[in-house]
């Protein structure tokens, strides 16, 4: 007998294919960074500590914006140097920025930042000093906060019941 069958749920509420359901600090966060895209922010740098979904949010927001039919390109930290000159793309998802050398990091984000039209960036990192340290200077900062034990719970119970 399978846990889910144990358990009587029809499906996995955590699995592959689960509705993606997300707690407050990452609609939050995303709330904030809708609101400066739509303000001209070109540089967003979301801070939160690990575990915190700031990469659920990146994949989010990057799925979005290809749905608007913006082409995205998502950077591991051995793509960074290999961008083309000419390379064209309107949306940059650089997840673990602080995991780049951080004076790379800056020269990255102004070759990004020199495209014509300029891509917009989307990093994030686990500290707002790196943030800073990597950032350009037209950076907006949005903080994503974990969930509280009690949210956590409350999302967890939420979840397991929709199943």
């Amino acid at each position: 007998m399978t846990a889910l069958s144990q358990l009587k749920l029809l499906r996995d509420p955590f699995g592959r294919m689960a509705t993606i359901r997300v707690g407050r600090p990452v609609q939050k966060a995303r709330a904030e960074m809708l609101r400066a895209i739509e303000l001209g922010a070109t540089s967003l740098a979301l801070i939160g500590r690990h575990g915190s979904g700031k990469t659920l949010l990146l994949d989010m927001m990057g799925r979005e914006f290809f749905g608007k039919g913006l082409s995205i390109r998502r950077f591991e930290l051995e793509d960074l140097a290999q961008i083309a000159p000419n390379a064209h793309f309107n949306v940059l998802l650089i997840d673990d920025a602080d995991n780049v050398v951080q004076a790379k990091m800056q020269r990255f984000l102004v070759r990004i930042n020199a495209l014509r039209p300029p891509a917009m960036v989307l990093f994030s990192c686990a500290s707002r000093s790196i943030a800073h340290a990597v950032a350009v200077e037209s950076s907006i900062f949005i903080e994503l906060t974990s969930l509280t034990p009690d949210e956590a719970r409350s999302f967890i119970v939420e979840r397991s019941i929709e199943a």
